[in-house]
């Protein structure tokens, strides 16, 4: 189901379309790093897409999407799904995937591993589509997975796994994760990307 770019985006310059989808479609990466279209992850949970449009400045000299700006591209996708999709139980605080997560904790990148699997050439008018899921739920932190492609039925030309750590501020500590922060955590569990 398409949602319409969250009004705290309306003014971005990159234009961005939101999806809400479950698994079926995400492409498999077989050990040697080849991608198979077509071939089907085991994942049972939804996925989150996120199209995003690069900008000239994402660029470097040969007309491709800068390394360290994909990155970039791929956690404005991770933000607008943690922080303004319309999905759980809405509060004045927040929206999206940390809904149930209560003010005053902080979701912190606590690590991340990154795989440049093919070309980031620009494309006027032709946005990426990032993809992302839930690949684990552990007790004060969890990890999400997310895939840039340059193609909408191609293969990743990124792939990261990130860890999110939630930091309550209040104790200087970890935040443990609730039964209800948890459901919906689950909700878009999937399988951990398959790296080199």
């Amino acid at each position: 189901m398409s949602q319409p770019c969250p009004p705290s985006y309306a003014d971005h310059a990159r234009s961005a379309r939101l999806s809400l989808g479950s698994h079926d479609h995400l492409t498999a990466t077989s050990r040697d790093g080849t991608g198979r279209a077509g071939a089907r992850m085991r994942a049972v949970g939804e996925v989150f897409e996120c199209e995003i449009q690069p900008r000239f400045r994402d660029l470097n000299i040969g007309n491709h999407v800068d390394s360290v700006e994909a990155i970039r591209l791929v956690d404005e996708a991770r933000i607008q799904f943690f922080m303004f999709t319309p999905i759980g139980s809405e509060t004045a605080y927040r929206r999206g995937l940390l809904t149930r997560v209560p003010q005053g904790v902080a979701d912190l990148m606590a690590a991340q591993r990154i795989e440049y699997r093919g070309e980031m050439r620009f494309v006027p008018f032709r946005p990426f589509l990032v993809r992302i899921w839930v690949s684990h739920v552990g007790r004060t932190s969890f990890k999400v997975a997310s895939e840039l492609r340059v193609e909408p039925d191609g293969v990743p030309t990124v792939v990261l796994e990130s860890t999110i750590a939630l930091h309550d501020r209040s104790t200087g500590g970890g935040w443990v994760i609730t039964d209800d922060a948890r459901e919906l955590l689950e909700r878009y569990r999937g399988d951990a990307p398959a790296f080199r």
